[in-house]
């Protein structure tokens, strides 16, 4: 609410109004957090029969009942997600922002919707003023539907407002108007812009906009009350309260709109009118206090005037008490204290302070680092010694501690400044290390070896060189020399911690688990708490496949390292194993808490997206990889792979020239460049690759099977033959030539040759994943399809079969209607603890099953609903939806909640919410789910069903 203007009020002592409203204030309803301490039913219900009591309160804003049932259901089961949501709508609408905040938190983690947390959390946020936290869900607006990017418009026109830049306010609410121009909403938001900034006319032109298309908004008609405050026009203001306020009784905006403008006027009865009618409807109403105070005062009353003034500034008041009595030296002590006694959020805070006060003092300033450094805040240590950049040159640790940061935190050009002034004031050896370290971080492993070979050590290198040198040998692939260096490092430094460490990494990028394992091990002995050691422990038990007990780790790790940003990906991708998508997405989101530029949850998404095969999100997730690193060779290989998924060819070549330019003079990346062209259908730039690619290395037998895979591809087949021929002449027998045999054949079409090709060369190379692949496909066309099987079969009693085969296996049993069989290796798909909450996998089964007993489809589908922890809204709506089929209404009603709290977008789970209440004789509930499926855009199963029922609710 605006500033009150001072106005002359009668004086005298309290009259029986004034009496009444006294009373009322100190008499007030019991808040929600209390409501439950005295009205607790037993716990004997159900969760859900808890929830849905909960949902008719809340229908009838019974909020304080409502609040009660949902706190029941959440004793029951706090990762109710539903009932997360609503009670944070209860919370939003019985005034308690903050715990709207915290109850949207909370369902954001276990993974809910964005969608239907972003109304009420975003408003929270804006209302707290907490606009860094608000901006940070812009992370999440690939997400959004058109009504949430609607809402996003304004809810960061809010955000800019109250950061004063109007001009960013007024664009995102044009943005909103443009979106839905017919929206009452969006003009008024806009008009209350136009009335902060002093454009009256404006806001006047799309008030009067408003009031067309809805005449009885009470918004608008306040918002013509402000306009006409604004002008001084108090009668206008007035008369268009009043409407409103006989539209709306309740209307608590209303209310303090009108006791203001009462105020205004000076008619002090018809004032406290309205603040007992403001106090029937909100007892706590902060504006109502604040209006009541200044009646108090002006009645004479001012002990109680000012006893509510004051409990109204109470916090700040005590704060500015602490600060006046802290002096340099105190504050000084108090943060050195909390920082020795691990309070590090108090001693942050205080040291912060101090240091606005005295910015050179270097005690502070590497004590403050170390703070941001132990919490995992590299990006604020970086800003803090950025900051005091000159003050710190003269100090090597602290020189060398930014040059580090700088390396850490992708800060090149800021690292090269650093490092060349570093070297003009010192010699040391570590200088190097850090050059090579920064060379490593752009990508150049090679040269970063080379400089860190020139280091000279008066004596043995310590450790972090040995480290390094390991690391630097992993990126250039020479994986004996790094485990060399594990076994070196383990023997000279056996109680360093980080020794350990780094041969556990050393065994697990070889696939040597128990090593691993045992390296960790030792690491832990010598430090029990130690992260890297615990996230390395985390790591092997994710790679035996058990998934859960490494949860569990990572739990831990996080509960005391919240920002150990591996760990933050390890969980992501453990829940992604584990079927729960969209809880994995937001976990990995959790890294932007600690490194908003990260790209770590860029690359996941893209990782997903594409593994689920929605080009259209990766693409759109490579793309904001790409533009943060134009040159990142890896993006620019994905970009281009999702061009070619989209078959967008012609765009395609865009990032596959720019790859040509950066991989020039590398044999082996042209070679795969030219595949890629050949794929792109640009087959006179593939050749030209290739010839590159030999003229780089003559001897290079992979360019030399492109170019024969090229001249099959370009129709050349009398040159293939030729090209074939005379490599089959200098090598002999080859897997790679016979499925080239095989290409050939396909070419002349004759799948039967390439059929006997293609399994000889898979006889003579099990992993030919190509030539598998053409098998698989073939027998899908009735080609060879038993031979096909029988050699799978064949292959599965010589070694196991990796799951994508068995995969290939389960689908072309399938497609032979071998239904029996493919039950039987689908169901061992199911038994590998990586593929158990596969949805194709998973969808396949129940289609299979639900063929002739729908029962056992729903078992199944529940089967895999406790594989994914009911974190899948595909299956919680099969499962509602086949309990509703069986005439299990109330038992099918939780698991469609649950499916729409984690997929709002899903118009078929709103349908078949509205059947499941229907038949339960909830009509008015079924109608809004209906009409809520119905009005989203798209086709969906049952839409025709939806229409013809809804129709037939309506008189």
């Amino acid at each position: 609410m605006p500033a009150l203007p001072s106005s002359p009020l009668s004086g005298g002592s309290a009259g029986p109004g004034g009496g009444r409203l006294l009373s009322r204030l100190f008499t007030q309803v019991l808040p929600l957090s209390v409501a439950l301490a005295f009205s607790t039913p037993g716990l004997s219900q159900d969760k859900n029969e808890y929830y849905e009591q909960g949902v008719q309160a809340y229908a009838e804003q019974e909020y304080a009942e409502a609040y009660i049932h949902l706190k029941n259901a959440l004793q029951v089961d706090p990762n109710m997600v539903s009932a997360r949501l609503l009670l944070a709508k209860v919370h939003f609408n019985a005034g308690d922002v903050h715990g709207a905040a915290k109850e949207s938190e909370e369902a954001l983690l276990l993974g809910a919707d964005i969608n239907l947390v972003l109304p009420i959390y975003g408003t929270a946020l804006v209302l707290q003023k907490r606009v860094d936290k608000l901006f940070e869900l812009e992370k999440a607006y690939p997400e959004f539907t058109p009504e949430s990017r609607f809402e996003w418009a304004l809810l960061k026109g809010q955000g800019y407002l109250l950061q004063g830049e109007t001009d960013r306010a007024r664009r995102e609410f044009e943005e909103a108007a443009a979106m839905f121009p017919a929206d009452v909403r969006s003009n008024n938001t806009l008009a209350a812009v136009y009335i902060r900034s002093g454009m009256l006319e404006e806001a006047g032109e799309l008030i009067a906009r408003s009031r067309v298309l809805d005449p009885d908004n009470t918004k608008t008609l306040e918002l013509e009350a402000e306009l006409a405050i604004a002008e001084d026009h108090y009668d206008a203001a007035l008369r268009s309260l009043e409407t409103a306020h006989a539209l709306d009784s309740k209307d608590i905006r209303v209310l303090r709109a009108l006791a203001r403008v009462h105020l205004m006027r000076g008619e002090e009865q018809e004032l406290e009118r309205y603040l007992e009618l403001i106090l029937e409807e909100s007892p706590q109403d902060p504006a109502a206090t604040l209006l009541s105070a200044i009646v108090m005062i002006s009645q004479g009353d001012m002990e109680t005037g000012n006893d509510m003034l004051s409990e109204l500034s109470q916090t700040l008041s005590e704060l500015d008490t602490i600060m006046m009595q802290s002096s340099d030296n105190m504050l000084f002590i108090q943060a050195a204290s909390d920082y020795v006694r691990g309070s590090d959020q108090s001693a942050v805070t205080l040291f912060n302070t101090y240091l606005s006060r005295n910015p050179s003092d270097l005690a502070a300033i590497r004590m403050l680092t170390d703070l941001y450094l132990r919490n995992g805040e590299s990006r604020r240590a970086n800003d803090l010694l950025s900051s005091k950049r000159q003050i710190i040159l003269a100090d090597r640790s602290l020189s060398l501690q930014l040059l580090r940061l700088y390396i850490d935190n992708g800060s090149v050009l800021s690292a090269r400044e650093l490092l060349d002034e570093l070297r003009e004031s010192t010699d040391s050896p570590y200088i190097a290390v850090l050059e090579a370290e920064l060379n490593r971080s752009v990508g150049q492993a090679r040269e970063a070896l080379g400089v860190l070979s020139q280091a000279e050590f008066a004596g043995e290198p310590p450790l972090s060189y040995w480290l390094l040198r390991g690391a630097l040998l992993h990126d250039l692939g020479r994986e004996e020399e790094a485990q060399d260096i594990a076994a070196k490092v383990v023997r000279a430094y056996p109680d360093a911690v980080r020794a350990h460490n780094f041969a556990a990494v050393t065994y697990l990028r070889a696939g040597d688990l128990e090593r691993a394992a045992a390296a960790a091990d030792s690491a832990l002995a010598l430090s029990r708490f130690d992260v890297e050691a615990r996230f390395n422990r985390a790591m092997v038990l994710k790679q035996r496949g058990e998934l859960a007990q490494s949860a569990t780790l990572l739990n831990e790790i996080l509960v005391d390292r919240p920002s150990h940003i591996n760990s933050i990906m390890l969980m992501a991708r453990i829940l992604y194993l584990q079927g729960q998508q969209e809880a994995a997405m937001d976990w990995s989101k959790k890294v932007y808490a600690y490194d908003k530029e990260s790209p770590l949850p860029d690359e996941f998404r893209l990782d997903v997206y594409t593994r689920e095969g929605n080009w259209d999100d990766a693409l759109t997730a490579c793309l904001a990889l790409s533009k943060a690193d134009p040159l990142n060779t890896d993006y620019l290989v994905q970009q281009a792979e999702i061009y070619l998924q989209l078959q967008d060819f012609e765009v395609a070549q865009r990032p596959l020239r720019r790859l040509a330019s950066l991989w020039e003079g590398d044999a082996d990346s042209l070679v795969g460049l030219a595949e890629m062209q050949v794929r792109a259908r640009n087959l006179p730039e593939a050749r030209l690759t290739l010839g590159a690619a030999l003229d780089a290395n003559p001897a290079s037998l992979d360019a030399r099977l492109a170019l024969v895979r090229l001249d099959i591809a370009e129709g050349k087949l009398e040159q293939a033959e030729e090209g074939l021929s005379a490599l089959e002449g200098k090598i002999g027998q080859h897997a790679e030539l016979s499925r080239l045999r095989g290409d050939l054949a396909m070419a002349q079409d004759d799948p039967q040759e390439a059929q006997a090709n293609y399994l000889q060369a898979y006889r003579l190379d099990r992993r030919n994943d190509a030539a598998v692949m053409a098998l698989y496909r073939l027998s899908l066309r009735g080609v060879g399809g038993e031979e096909f099987t029988a050699e799978l079969e064949s292959s599965m009693r010589e070694t196991a079969l990796s799951p994508a085969l068995v995969r290939m296996l389960a689908d072309s049993y399938m497609v032979q209607g071998e239904s029996g069989k493919a039950i039987v290796y689908y169901e061992l798909l199911l038994e590998h603890p990586q593929l158990q909450p596969d949805p194709g996998v998973l969808n396949n089964l129940a289609n299979l099953y639900a063929a002739d007993d729908l029962d056992k489809g729903l078992a199944t589908a529940m089967r895999a609903l406790e594989l994914t922890k009911r974190q899948n809204p595909a299956l919680l709506d099969t499962v509602g939806w086949i309990l509703t089929r069986k005439g299990q209404h109330e038992e099918a009603l939780p698991y469609l909640r649950q499916a729409y709290a984690l997929n709002s977008r899903d118009a078929e789970i709103r349908y078949h919410t509205g059947v499941t209440l229907l038949a339960l004789g909830r009509e008015k509930e079924a109608q809004t789910e209906l009409r809520a499926a119905l009005g989203q855009p798209g086709e969906f199963p049952g839409r025709q069903d939806a229409e013809r029922l809804l129709a037939s609710l309506q008189p």
